[in-house]
């Protein structure tokens, strides 16, 4: 630090001397000089043509064409510093010689979207860059030799300095961070945004004549090569193209490639290029999606290698592609072998010789012949031990040996029969009267002739098509609504929704056996919006009132239509909604299920069916003689009767006695109620203030009982319940009180 502090001390006093002159009187050496001392400024000359000047002579300074004087350098000893002799020292108290360093080049910039910043390196051996900023996008790093051309190419992180580390290496970059790499023969660098689609990312490049230590590295085996990888989706008939990698440090390389879209017919193309600007060399292939994922391995077949993809009909979900560049040959794809191959694999193209020893004899071999086809040339017959086709006739005996033949034939119990047929049917079945036929599926029934005139088959769609009317005031008398039943439907469903107000008016039920002659149907009335009563249940017609909304069933086993009669005609503002449609169901031993005491429900509602059990309406409950068969009796609205006598079978038994005792409570099982097979209900309540644990059964405990009860708790015995009830509590304190309820 002293030889600096008397370096610049120097420099001041000549300074002073160069632009001061004493008064033209002079001074003598050494004199004194104090702050009213005249000064004279004093000039010096420009012009650096000027001969050096002899020792002992005199002269004027030089400037520089910035008017500064010429300073040469010596310290205080007199000694010229400054040169390579003598260097100048940037440590105060070093000894060793010091060489003059070149300094670095940087430059620094902004990237808002596809601008670049760019540093002349010439000279450099490498850089260091950083980029920071808040910002979105990508930004690539590139490199010229010939000023005009760029090429990607790769650095480290800073934290990545480990050569083992090299799988870090990135040419392209998406978030902010810091960044060396060896730079030597190249004549600018650049960062490029490609591009940023946010904001501003800030950018600082520093080049310097020594290579960064850390970048010294070896590429490892497995370098991901991120000017050929992607995770960008396609859209319909998209291209993603790679940028040009330089395959000089690489053997050989592998492109891995997944999506969701088949690409376009010869869509992937592996380009190599001896220059980075025309690709005379391609490889093509498809992608297609059932392969699920494509493996395409390649050589070192050009300096330059890119990839472009282009994409099918349809947008992609998914795109993700990767290229790993090997410093090693190809390693070709391996499998299980209980794996079969497919196309998508890769494989070793070879040609080959097959050789076989000859039957000759003396160990001789020859090769494999083939016909012009390639295929394997075999000499001699083949023996399949079968014997010659034959014609198979009638009554051919069961096979005993492997023969040739198309056996159409059934098995009648001794011999072999051709099965019947025609070309228009196909084969002909005759279903006896012992054959039990088991149909899954859906069978349509031709019933034919012979049907119609026995009454039809018993075969139907579930309902007919609905036939629907509205009727007013102004439809006629005598206006009918008519369904086809066809035979086929043993019951008719009619429904009637009344709208707004209608006096009176009336809709006859009628059916034929012929679609022409009518007669009057009588129809059960199941579904209304009021109570139903006796006199209502089996109606001929349908009185059409205010609020009378009505669904009727008709029995119609025998009859081709059934339809309704408007007669009288309507009265009123309001309308009448009607909708008829047959059901196929059983003629006789069936029940319409109605909800229960109001018989009532929705118009219109889905029909459900149960067998059904014979009962008489009666008022009053019937008298009936010991063991004479009779039907059930119901009341005037479909009630069951039953019996509650105990004699019966069917009871309702009663209890009629109620037994209350007191158990004390103790510490230790007790029984509260003993086994009683006359019990019909009991009650236990804890009149303790010590909790009671009571068992449904013997010898209760704390850890053993059915329910603990509380204070003042109670506890009712499950109905049909009739064994033991124990009992114990946490302390002897207080009663339990007992009711037992027998007939």
């Amino acid at each position: 630090m002293v030889n600096v502090f008397r370096v610049l001390l120097l420099i001041l006093l000549l300074a002073s001397t160069a632009y001061a002159q004493v008064t033209p009187e002079g001074y003598i050496d050494q004199d004194t000089f104090s702050s009213s001392t005249v000064l004279t400024p004093q000039g010096c000359v420009f012009d650096d043509g000027l001969s050096a000047l002899a020792s002992g002579t005199l002269g004027t300074c030089r400037t520089t064409p910035n008017r500064a004087p010429h300073i040469n350098l010596r310290n205080d000893a007199g000694t010229e510093i400054g040169t390579a002799g003598a260097p100048i020292r940037v440590d105060p108290t070093g000894t060793t010689t010091q060489s003059v360093s070149i300094p670095d080049l940087v430059t620094s910039g902004s990237i808002t979207s596809t601008e670049s910043v760019t540093l002349a390196s010439t000279g450099a051996a490498g850089i260091k860059f950083s980029i920071t900023g808040t910002w979105t996008g990508t930004i690539k790093l590139e490199q010229t030799i010939d000023g005009s051309t760029y090429f990607s190419f790769a650095a480290l992180p800073f934290s990545q300095l480990s050569p083992q580390n090299s799988n870090a290496l990135a040419g392209s970059f998406t978030a902010n961070g810091q960044w060396l790499s060896l730079l030597a023969g190249v004549q600018s660098v650049r960062l490029r945004g490609d591009s940023v689609t946010s904001g501003t990312a800030v950018v600082t490049i520093r080049a310097s004549q020594f290579a960064p230590l850390a970048a010294v590295f070896t590429v490892n085996d497995g370098f991901v090569d991120v000017n050929n990888s992607t995770t960008t989706p396609l859209g319909s008939g998209g291209t993603f193209t790679g940028a040009a990698t330089d395959m000089l440090p690489y053997m050989s390389g592998r492109v891995n490639i997944f999506t969701d879209v088949d690409s376009a017919t010869d869509g992937v193309k592996l380009q190599f290029s001896s220059d980075g600007i025309n690709w005379d060399h391609v490889r093509t292939a498809t992608f297609d999606t059932a392969d699920v994922s494509m493996l395409a391995p390649f050589g070192r077949t050009a300096r330059y290698f890119r990839l472009v993809y282009t994409n099918g009909g349809s947008a992609q979900g998914a795109f993700r592609v990767q290229t790993i560049m090997q410093r090693d040959s190809v390693d070709f794809s391996r499998a299980f072998i209980n794996t079969p191959p497919d196309f998508s694999d890769t494989a070793l193209l070879a040609q080959s010789v097959i050789i076989g020893e000859t039957t000759a004899g003396g160990g001789s071999f020859v090769g494999v012949k083939v016909n012009p086809s390639g295929s394997l040339t075999v000499a001699g017959t083949a023996d399949t031990e079968l014997p010659p086709a034959a014609l198979l006739s009638d009554d051919t005996v069961n096979p005993t040996v492997p023969a040739v033949g198309s056996f159409g034939h059934v098995w009648d119990g001794a011999t072999w029969d051709r099965m019947p047929g025609s070309s228009a049917d196909g084969v002909l079945v005759n279903l006896g009267t012992n054959n039990d036929v088991t149909v899954t599926g859906t069978v349509t029934a031709n019933q034919g002739t012979a049907a119609v005139a026995t009454g039809g088959w018993p075969i139907a769609a579930g309902v007919t098509a609905e036939s629907t009317a509205t009727w007013t005031s102004a439809t006629g008398v005598n206006t009918t609504l008519t369904v086809a039943l066809a035979n086929q439907y043993q019951a008719t469903r009619i429904s009637g929704t009344v709208t707004g107000s209608i006096s009176s008016g009336s809709a006859l039920f009628e059916g034929s056996t012929d679609g022409s002659v009518y007669q009057t149907l009588a129809c059960f009335e199941f579904m209304g919006t009021t109570t139903l009563t006796t006199s209502r249940l089996l109606l001929a017609g349908y009185a059409i009132t205010t609020g009378n909304s009505r669904t009727f069933l008709c029995q119609s086993t025998g009859l081709t239509n059934v339809r309704l009669r408007l007669n009288p005609v309507i009265v009123g503002a309001g309308s009448i909604d009607f909708r008829v449609i047959g059901v196929a169901h059983p003629a006789h031993g069936r029940v319409t299920v109605v909800p229960e005491n109001t018989m009532t429900g929705a118009v219109g509602s889905t029909l459900a069916w149960l067998p059904a059990m014979p009962a008489v309406a009666n008022t009053a409950a019937p008298s009936r003689t010991e063991a004479e068969a009779s039907p059930l009796s119901v009341d005037s609205f479909g009630k069951l009767r039953v019996i509650t006598d105990t004699s019966s079978f069917i009871s309702l038994q009663r209890a009629t006695v109620s037994a209350v005792t007191s158990v004390a409570a103790s510490a230790s099982n007790v029984t509260c109620l003993a086994s009683n097979a006359n019990r019909l209900g009991a009650t236990i309540s804890n009149d303790s203030t010590a909790d009671l644990f009571l068992k449904l059964g013997s010898t209760a405990s704390s850890s053993s009982y059915t329910v603990r009860l509380f204070q003042d708790s109670y506890f009712r015995a499950p109905a049909g319940y009739t064994g033991v009830i124990d009992c114990i509590w946490a302390s002897a304190t207080g009663n339990a009180r007992v009711t037992e309820l027998t007939p």
